[in-house]
């Protein structure tokens, strides 16, 4: 396994105590796995919902319920890795070699594969739309979009963007998250639950809801993910929150049917509470399963994945689009697009750790020891 995909199976794949409701000895044993499985399904979403583009503009009905309910399904992906990555990174860091630590292993683990496919896919681009003669370009293309709001930020890579962001905050609001009595826990996610409803009402009406929160949007599932395990570690309330998760998706899909669209599928308080049902019933599904090798290994690299798969996805339906001018051809289309797409992701993404990603994290750690050295002797 490379460094990349050491670090980010790491600080995806280590659980906390009382994580779901099993016993201690077995959630330690499997504590792992289930966040493999749902780390490996959420990729398979993003790569799965874009591969429904070659129904996105279909004017039949059926294909617009089934674009819609698998849409709505399919990016629950999204919600999933904030959680996950609140839950594993939101902790104490009250020393300065916590703290040193933490920044260190994210750099490490998160904008070196970043940087090194941010270039990939910049040499791509201009190869792709400015052609050969143009590959001069590729410093300046890079540079203009990494910086620029409507750079790679545009993109699928808003993700990596905004985990950023909140990551660079995270040391800052750990301490008050992980000291929140249940209480406090459960009053932080109804008022979250609350501005969200209040924020997605008033702008589906047109209107701009007066109010800000700054824990909102994914942010706020960001944060919640360093609790929501432990807040349904009871069944009852796992029952009620399922029962809820399914009524908030059918209601989610028939309100995106009747135009009311906006953050419909993403920070809605429908959106979360079925994401939250679908992590919460994972956790508990799959803490006591036997561990599948394939499952783990998209886990592995569901990060590279995630970095690459556009890449692979493009010229793929364009191509699929000229076969597929029947509903039944369109279906599959997207099935065989998205089973493609993620077999030649993975086998980029291993490619591209060995090649670029693991000797840049090399060279970090060289670098980082030497300068260690240096300062002993000083």
């Amino acid at each position: 396994m490379s460094d990349a995909a050491r670090h980010f199976n790491e600080s995806l794949s280590v659980s906390r105590k009382n994580s779901v409701s099993v016993d201690t000895k077995s959630a330690q044993a499997h504590r792992q796995y289930e966040f493999d499985v749902i780390r490996a399904l959420a990729i398979i979403g993003v790569v799965a919902v874009h591969s429904l583009i070659l129904i996105s503009n279909s004017t039949s009905r059926p294909l617009q319920l089934l674009f819609i309910g698998s849409q709505t399904l399919f990016f629950i992906g999204n919600p999933l890795f904030f959680l996950m990555s609140g839950h594993f990174n939101i902790r104490a860091y009250d020393t300065k070699e916590k703290l040193t630590h933490f920044w260190y292993a994210r750099a490490k683990g998160i904008i070196i594969p970043v940087a090194c496919y941010l270039v990939i896919r910049s040499i791509y681009n201009v190869l792709m739309y400015e052609g050969i003669q143009n590959i001069g370009n590729v410093p300046r293309y890079f540079l203009k979009n990494l910086l620029l709001k409507e750079g790679f930020t545009a993109t699928e890579y808003w993700f990596i963007y905004v985990l950023i962001g909140y990551l660079l905050m995270t040391p800052f609001v750990s301490k008050g998250l992980n000291t929140l009595t249940p209480f406090a826990q459960k009053s932080l996610l109804i008022i979250g639950l609350a501005y969200q409803t209040a924020a997605t009402l008033f702008t589906n009406l047109g209107y701009q809801f007066s109010l800000s929160l700054p824990i909102s949007g994914f942010f706020f599932v960001f944060c919640i993910g360093a609790f929501v395990n432990t807040l349904f570690c009871e069944r009852k309330y796992r029952i009620i929150l399922y029962i809820c998760g399914i009524g908030t998706y059918l209601l989610d899909c028939y309100l995106i049917l009747r135009g009311y669209n906006i953050n419909a599928q993403d920070t809605s308080p429908l959106f979360i509470i079925t994401a939250l049902a679908v992590y919460v019933f994972l956790l508990n599904a799959c803490a006591n399963i036997k561990e599948n090798r394939l499952i783990s290994f998209i886990a592995r690299h569901s990060f590279g994945v995630y970095l690459c798969h556009m890449m692979v996805l493009i010229p793929t339906a364009q191509y699929l689009e000229t076969y597929t001018d029947t509903s039944v051809l369109k279906v599959g289309g997207c099935v065989i697009l998205c089973i493609f797409v993620l077999i030649v992701s993975l086998v980029f993404s291993v490619l591209v750790n060995k090649a670029l990603v693991t000797p840049a994290q090399r060279l970090m750690d060289a670098i980082k020891e030497t300068l260690n050295k240096r300062t002993r002797l000083n």
